[in-house]
């Protein structure tokens, strides 16, 4: 078996991770706090003001919401380069953080394609879910059912959504197609599913205590953990080598 094939937690790559995401931080932080701050006062201005003029539960009103989400998605892979560039002490700069307007399209596509396996699932799920309530069973069989399927999907969901999951960096490393990212991301991870998913809770848990410390520290600890998400990418790219 390869060494990449092997399903094994590493407390070294982990660790190695949070530590360089948090160095990253440190390269140059105020850039990264004050696009948050613009991008995030820029949402919440646009939804008040719509909220106003048009109702808070009026069609442009959603429009809005939908072009909020439209907005967040592009700038994402911007605040990834920056992060990147940090983690490699490549000297970020505010140009960053507008990488993904130059590849709009293509962010799009990619983030469709590794949102499949969330369609398919549900696509799967609801027939069932008509055909169990149709039966007609007994309540504590049906919330059996339910939460066997619950767990099911969501477990599904995880997988695919961890093996995908590092599209945007690969379009931002190699600027490769939309569905060769995808692609990529699928063999970046594998062997990496506990790895990630280790991490992954630990940045859950640092980004809870920065929302309780009055949102302020929501302002270091997304950063870090961008940082952290992209250190742990440098890490397996350069372990597994699929993409010299």
């Amino acid at each position: 078996m390869r060494e990449r094939d092997k399903v094994v937690i590493s407390k070294e790559l982990i660790q190695g991770s949070l530590e360089e995401g948090w160095a990253a931080f440190k390269v140059r932080p105020w850039p990264i706090i004050v696009m948050m701050l613009g991008l995030g006062a820029s949402a919440a201005l646009l939804k008040v003001l719509t909220g106003l003029i048009f109702g808070e539960k009026s069609g442009a009103a959603n429009i809005v919401g939908i072009l909020i989400q439209f907005l967040f998605m592009i700038f994402y892979p911007g605040f990834q380069a920056y992060i990147l560039k940090a983690v490699r002490r490549e000297g970020p700069d505010w140009g960053d953080f507008f990488w993904g307007w130059k590849y709009p399209v293509r962010i799009f596509v990619a983030d469709i394609l590794s949102s499949l396996p969330l369609l398919i699932t549900c696509l799967m799920i609801v027939p069932i879910l008509i055909l169990v309530h149709g039966l007609g069973l007994p309540n504590p069989l049906m919330y059996v059912i339910l939460g066997v399927l619950g767990a099911a999907a969501a477990l599904v969901l995880g997988y695919f959504g961890i093996r995908f999951n590092q599209w945007s960096l690969l379009l931002i490393d190699r600027n490769v197609t939309a569905l060769e990212s995808v692609k990529q991301s699928w063999k970046l991870m594998e062997g990496q599913i506990i790895n990630f998913f280790g991490l992954f809770v630990i940045l859950v848990l640092i980004n809870c205590l920065g929302a309780l410390a009055l949102l302020i520290g929501v302002f270091v600890s997304l950063p870090v953990s961008l940082g952290a998400f992209a250190a742990f990418y440098v890490k397996i790219s350069e372990r597994t080598k699929i993409l010299a």
